[in-house]
């Protein structure tokens, strides 16, 4: 069997795992919800689609996991701080954790970015699917699909990064709101 859409199906669940969350952010944002809100029930979907599936399959989507866990993580960072801006600012951190789980699995029997390589290089071919099964004991094919796993560490940087522009922010709209206070 031959499925050389393998590639479009992946691209497609990152689309409903990822672009529904946004879509329904930005969709009750736009319509005057808070930040926290917008937030909060935008992980509804993630939440729905990751019980649908034990439910149904006794299997866990982890990418609709990560995006519930990051929502939580914020939403309990914002009860914490009593600052909505927590839940943007978890992006950033999740990024960072996720970078280096991924890289920390690449030095594990089963790296994360295998699963996610395995559609674009097999595309779904019943004969690269056979291939990437007997390769998978090959020294040199695991330490390749390991080095892909690397790209984590831009991920990692990226979060160290945004966190701090993050935290420049919120210094910056402190000092706004102590001047417009003294004022």
């Amino acid at each position: 069997m031959t499925n050389d859409n393998a590639p479009a199906a992946l691209l497609k669940t990152l689309g409903v795992e990822i672009g529904v969350p946004l879509g329904v952010y930005y969709g009750l944002h736009s319509l005057g919800a808070s930040d926290f809100t917008a937030l909060a029930l935008s992980g509804v979907f993630p939440l729905a689609r990751t019980l649908h599936q034990f439910a149904k399959n006794r299997t866990i989507n982890g990418l609709a996991l990560v995006v519930l866990v990051t929502n939580v993580v914020g939403m309990l960072l914002t009860f914490v701080s009593g600052d909505a801006r927590m839940m943007i600012a978890k992006d950033s951190i999740g990024s960072g954790i996720t970078g280096l789980v991924i890289l920390l699995s690449a030095f594990t029997a089963q790296p994360i970015m295998t699963k996610g390589l395995r559609p674009f290089l097999t595309h779904g071919k019943a004969d690269h699917e056979a291939a990437w099964d007997r390769l998978r004991d090959n020294g040199r094919f695991v330490t390749v699909l390991r080095r892909s796993s690397f790209i984590a560490l831009i991920m990692v940087i990226a979060g160290a990064a945004a966190k701090e522009a993050g935290e420049m922010v919120a210094r910056a709209a402190e000092a706004d709101v102590k001047q417009l206070v003294a004022a």
